[in-house]
């Protein structure tokens, strides 16, 4: 999990103070190793917390935020962010006081979503399935 130096503040847009942020064809220069990013982040196993490479996501908001990215930011089967301009609706957005994670066309309150996470996660060690 690599980002070139997480320029352009990347790790605030993850946080749950950040305020609205776009991916632009600039930035498609920063995630250059998402593919990296999708290959580990999918085997989450409830853990707290996910380090990989230097890159520390501390909880569970951070996790499925950075989901979230992967998932809304990239082409089906590819591993290239999808290019987004001004004159288009944003495709890779978190934006509110608390975040709002747009995925397909659906908004997800972070802490909502995460804690749904959360019990699912919990609920295919419980059950088994």
């Amino acid at each position: 999990l690599r980002f070139r130096q997480i320029q352009r503040e990347f790790r605030l847009a993850l946080s749950e103070t950040a305020p609205v942020y776009t991916m632009t064809p600039e930035d498609v220069d920063l995630t250059l190793n998402w593919g990296r990013i999708s290959n580990v982040l999918p085997e989450y196993r409830g853990e707290d917390s996910v380090r990989v490479g230097r890159i520390s996501f501390n909880n569970i908001s951070a996790i499925l935020g950075t989901v979230a990215v992967i998932l809304n930011c990239h082409h089906q089967g590819t591993r290239s962010v999808r290019y987004v301009n001004e004159e288009m609706q944003p495709e890779c957005q978190i934006s509110g006081d608390r975040p709002v994670i747009k995925i397909n066309n659906t908004l997800w309150e972070s802490n909502t979503a995460a804690a749904f996470l959360n019990r699912k996660s919990q609920s295919l060690y419980t059950t088994g399935e």
